[in-house]
């Protein structure tokens, strides 16, 4: 964990340092500018209009989901019930261990250019909310309600107009996030991603099989008293589950082949590469593996690059 928190803060200081000038340093002329830039957009956004600020929100609104059902990976499909250390810890720079985030972590409000912390809600039903008229909200405020008696949530943004993002393809309605079981199983990829981390910061090398030692290294584990971890929540199931082992070959081979069948809510792991890669991969509602980015004859592959499109671990 030591390590993890060491190379986050020296990217963050990178950054923050190479926002204080105007002009493009020599190291960045030499490359790590474009290294950087994904946190940089990540940390210190710029916005030029209302259709880049309205973007923003999504994007934190989404951020907010993910924080919530990675949460759910790490406490067997509970749901945060509050926005407070434990919740946050799950946000982008967090820790994923109930208590350790910073001040990147809490949303960039794109109206007002300060940082503003998600606001509490009291929404009970999301599909009711996604079907009613967008109601007053704060430009550029985020918005979690636990709901349906703590086994669902609504996620909701406040744009330019005063009100809640409204839905593209229906104006009239409002845009709402909620729990998603094809979204729960990246959040379950994202926790394996994680154990599979922290597992090597021991070991020195990605673990091969999926067994006592590598659970150990699963939310709530202890190496040291021998306790394993707790399993993720299968959305499709209702069961807790281990990975499974797989046969991968590296993360770029497999990021370029089309789905192959994968169970419902099965995460499939590997280490690649003589264990210093991996690969996780996620079943999707027809039992598949989840689609990658360069759309339906590529797969979503977790590995040290994070899914490959140039986020790296933080990417959510």
């Amino acid at each position: 964990m030591v390590l993890r928190n060491k190379i986050t803060a020296l990217a963050i200081a990178a950054v923050s340092a190479s926002c204080l000038s105007a002009q493009p340093s020599a190291a960045q002329d030499g490359g790590l500018e474009g290294f950087f830039s994904p946190v940089q957009k990540m940390i210190a956004p710029e916005f030029k209009n209302e259709k880049e600020r309205v973007e923003y929100v999504l994007k934190v609104m989404q951020r907010v989901q993910s924080a919530a059902l990675r949460y759910a990976s790490h406490h067997k499909g509970e749901l945060p019930k509050k926005v407070d250390n434990a919740f946050m810890s799950y946000m982008i720079f967090g820790e994923c261990d109930d208590k350790t985030y910073n001040s990147f972590s809490v949303p960039l409000n794109p109206y007002t250019g300060k940082r503003n912390q998600i606001l509490i809600g009291k929404i009970a039903d999301p599909e009711k909310c996604r079907k009613s008229p967008p109601g007053k909200m704060s430009p550029g405020s985020v918005e979690y309600s636990l709901a349906a008696g703590g086994k669902n949530f609504t996620v909701r943004g406040g744009v330019g107009t005063g009100k809640a993002m409204a839905d593209p393809k229906n104006k009239r309605q409002t845009y709402v996030l909620s729990r998603d079981p094809s979204a729960q199983v990246k959040a379950n990829m994202r926790t394996v991603q994680w154990a599979a981390e922290l597992y090597k910061e021991e070991h020195h090398g990605f673990p091969k099989a999926v067994d006592d030692e590598f659970k150990y290294f699963f939310p709530w584990g202890d190496p040291l008293k021998k306790k394993l971890g707790f399993a993720l929540p299968n959305p499709y199931t209702g069961k807790l589950e281990y990975p499974v082992l797989g046969k991968m070959k590296s993360p770029t081979t497999e990021r370029l082949k089309a789905p192959a069948p994968l169970p419902a809510g099965v995460i499939e792991y590997c280490s690649t590469d003589a264990q210093t890669n991996y690969c996780v991969r996620g079943g999707d509602a027809n039992g598949k593996a989840i689609q990658g980015m360069s759309g339906p004859k590529s797969t979503m592959i977790l590995a040290k690059d994070g899914d490959g499109t140039g986020h790296g671990n933080d990417s959510r």
